[in-house]
């Protein structure tokens, strides 16, 4: 037992008490309540009532996670904390080859060579949400690729249960607000011929984190959009809750399970676009994300064309022909 789990918000505790439970002395509790509020906790006590916990810090370490995982119902997790870290997809992929119990969280206060699709550097400093949730389920290679809309529509519903927000989904990984990033996703996996290994989904979320001046036009903190600090454990918690919710869904039914709400919360709905396949350049409108997790765009020659993968820009429709979208990125 921590001495967290038994400090309470809304009574007192007494010393006697605490020393009792956790078998220790009370110079003993005394010490571990100094810790804490080195910590950032704020605990205030009293000579004849005891201890009370007034307050928890912005801090993704076990003992928080552990606190809001068990109040949202989220199953137990391996949990791993780094002050910093290269990235949390590089240690989960160690982990993920170890021999511990599944599902793992892997969470930093910041990382130093981080990463999105096609190994671009993503900017983690203090301040952000960054995690990767290590997984072991029984499906087909092939699908993997469809637990990144998983995730991503898991950090919508918690964004709008947290904050009343109404983020939206960019695809094939991204979620923005106001029409700027959020969060970005990243999946990755480790199979063998019709045998799945593992899978790692990362999350990336600008909570509490400065924007650079060069992002601004692109990206955006959720601290910045609500104009108040956020508690970045109690979040993961509530994103962890949805995501659980939807990957059983998932599991069984496919994307097909969740697909209309997708296509409810895609930024790309109706929107002129333009998209890097990496062998060639697609202009069009984008249709639907269909039961695959695939992405139609009507063409003006071809017609409606199914696109696997790429990057995706918003484009002003007959002003792209023939251009790199790199160029114009929203």
């Amino acid at each position: 037992m921590h001495i967290l789990e038994i400090l309470k918000q809304d009574e007192a505790v007494s010393g006697e008490e605490m020393a009792r439970l956790l078998k220790i002395s009370r110079a003993g509790v005394h010490k571990q309540i100094q810790k804490l509020r080195n910590a950032g906790y704020g605990i205030t006590g009293t000579r004849n009532s005891g201890y009370t916990l007034l307050s928890r810090p912005d801090a993704v370490t076990p003992e928080e996670l552990k606190y809001y995982l068990r109040r949202d119902g989220v199953p137990a997790h391996t949990i791993f904390y780094f002050q910093e870290t290269s990235s949390t997809q590089d240690e989960a992929k160690e982990i993920a080859c170890s021999n511990i119990k599944f599902p793992a969280l892997v969470a930093a206060e910041s990382q130093t060579h981080s990463y999105g699709r096609r190994r671009r550097e993503w900017m983690s400093p203090k301040g952000g949400l960054w995690f990767s949730i290590v997984l072991k389920p029984e499906m087909s290679p092939e699908k993997i690729s469809q637990v990144t809309f998983v995730a991503s529509l898991a950090v919508c519903r918690a964004i709008e249960v947290m904050y009343g927000l109404s983020p939206l989904i960019k695809w094939p990984n991204d979620v923005t607000l106001n029409g700027k990033k959020i969060a970005g996703i990243l999946t990755e996996m480790s199979a063998e011929v019709g045998k799945l290994n593992w899978v790692i989904v990362g999350v990336g979320i600008n909570a509490n984190n400065a924007i650079p001046a060069i992002l601004k036009d692109s990206a955006v903190s959720l601290s910045t959009i609500t104009g108040k600090r956020l508690n970045r454990a109690d979040l993961l918690a509530c994103m962890l809750s949805e995501f659980y919710g939807l990957y059983d869904v998932f599991l069984e039914k496919g994307f097909a399970g969740f697909q209309k709400e997708y296509n409810e919360k895609s930024l790309l709905n109706g929107a002129d676009v333009a998209v890097d396949t990496g062998s060639g350049v697609i202009e069009g409108r984008v249709q639907k994300v269909d039961e695959e997790g695939y992405l139609w765009v009507k063409t003006a020659g071809a017609g409606p064309v199914k696109i696997i993968a790429g990057d995706v820009v918003r484009v002003e429709r007959g002003d792209w022909a023939g251009r790199d979208p790199n160029e114009r990125r929203q």
